[in-house]
């Protein structure tokens, strides 16, 4: 005799034949309660490295961007497209990338076989929630002989000191490319006095600086300029600590346990945030970043666009600091350009 299910029986029954009846796994049920419970693009989108033929494409997936990003530890799918124009009407790219929990939920799209010397739009999309639209623009070929090209360079965004109405006008102008010369992030603790305030202390771990980043990525004009133009960085000293000299912290520490500890996590962060390309893994590397930022400068430069990096440790130590020997190869060639870097900034 078949007896008749209980109403807990049945309702677990109809649970478990819901999720075999749509295919939701578990994993995907937690990442599409996120997506619907708040907008995930809080951060906006970017672009960055432009070549004549290619161009990276950037988001970050954070529902709740300055307490860990708010997303689930689970993986999820970014559907992505590339069009010629402003309405996203002729799509000539599109594909999937996984935003993982690992990388914070941010995606770099390397978008290649593109044509040279004109403007792109692109979005994402996250179950159905869409980006902004954001433009950019490959470089001309390096057989061509453009007439002009116009930029403008930016740095020293202390986002205590003031607000970002700058980057409001910098939106709006006729340019190409933006170049960022760094310090796109300052290190130091809240402020008293200031127009707005960082949260948290100064960063230390990778939770940290993900937070920092996010606080300032979260400004609408900041936002407004990455969406307009591709972004060509590199970085400066705040992005660690203000003045650190090789292995020296701001305060004279031999070695400075500080800055070395955060560097990883500064660099990794940075990396996290920035659309760049990953060819060059210079922000991974647990080492000096007077070295790295060396090989970032020539990986964004438009005549090393798909560099790669190879480092020597040439340590001539002193009691005060370390110098390193950096040598960035482009493809194919056998020629090599040394940098020799000991830090002797003043304070900036």
């Amino acid at each position: 005799m078949i007896s008749s299910p209980s109403r807990r029986q049945f309702l677990g029954m109809g649970a478990t034949g819901l999720v075999l009846a749509t295919g939701l796994r578990p994993a995907r049920v937690a990442a599409t309660t996120a997506l619907a419970s708040a907008p995930p693009f809080t951060l906006g989108v970017a672009s960055g490295d432009p070549t004549h033929d290619s161009v990276v494409l950037w988001t970050r997936l954070a529902n709740d961007p300055l307490d860990g990003g708010g997303m689930p530890s689970v993986p999820i799918p970014v559907h992505w497209e590339l069009a010629t124009d402003p309405d996203l009407r002729h799509v000539i790219r599109r594909g999937t990338a996984i935003a993982w929990p690992i990388a914070a939920h941010t995606v770099h799209v390397h978008v290649d076989d593109l044509a040279p010397d004109r403007w792109y739009w692109y979005r994402f999309r996250a179950g159905r929630e869409q980006s902004p639209i954001g433009r950019t623009r490959t470089f001309p070929a390096p057989w061509s002989a453009p007439r002009e090209m116009k930029f403008a360079f930016v740095s020293c965004q202390n986002f205590e000191a003031g607000f970002y109405t700058a980057y409001a006008n910098l939106a709006e102008e006729d340019l190409d490319f933006v170049v960022h010369l760094g310090d796109y992030i300052y290190e130091d603790g809240p402020s008293a006095g200031g127009p707005r305030q960082h949260i948290g202390d100064e960063p230390m771990s990778l939770d940290d600086y993900r937070t920092r980043h996010a606080q300032y990525r979260s400004d609408a004009h900041l936002q407004a300029a990455h969406a307009s133009f591709p972004f060509i960085v590199t970085w400066d000293d705040h992005e660690v600590e203000n003045n650190y000299a090789g292995l020296i912290s701001e305060d004279n520490d031999v070695p400075a346990p500080p800055p070395c500890h955060q560097r990883p996590s500064a660099s990794d962060g940075r990396t996290r945030t920035a659309p760049i390309s990953s060819t060059c893994r210079w922000a991974r590397a647990p080492f000096c970043w007077a070295r790295a930022r060396a090989c970032s400068a020539a990986s964004a430069s438009a005549a090393w666009p798909r560099s790669t990096c190879s480092t020597r440790d040439s340590f001539a130590r002193t009691s005060r600091a370390a110098a390193r020997s950096i040598s960035c190869r482009r493809p194919g060639t056998t020629s090599r350009s040394h940098v020799d870097r000991r830090e002797t900034r003043g304070q900036r």
